[in-house]
């Protein structure tokens, strides 16, 4: 059974890989993150959706499994999750930040 970290992690991850193949597939967004942007030109979009697939599974699995076999506690759990679910929220956030600066061409300075 998955955590509800877990849930809300692979969540976050399933709506990016949403968004960005989305995004993708009618022009409206380019791949930053330079590994997933050379699946995506090596394999087109199946590479770049089963690559994001395989890079949120995994992490999410492993984490699962070493607290299931009891190398972490339940709290070191929570502690590690909070952290990837707070640093892929605020990339988000960035991320969707310059697109609409870039969109509406809004300066700040």
């Amino acid at each position: 059974m998955i955590s509800k970290f877990g849930v809300i992690l692979l969540g976050i991850c399933f709506f990016d890989l949403g968004a960005t193949s989305l995004g993708i597939h009618f022009g409206y967004l380019d791949e930053m993150n330079p590994l997933l942007d050379y699946y995506l030109v090596q394999f087109g979009l199946w590479g770049l959706i089963l690559s994001k697939i395989f890079l949120s599974v995994v992490p999410v699995f492993v984490i699962e499994t070493v607290n299931k076999i009891g190398l972490i506690t339940k709290w070191q759990l929570k502690i590690y999750y909070s952290i990837a679910i707070f640093i892929y929220v605020l990339v988000l956030l960035i991320t969707a930040m310059s697109l609409y600066f870039q969109y509406f061409q809004v300066t700040i300075f």
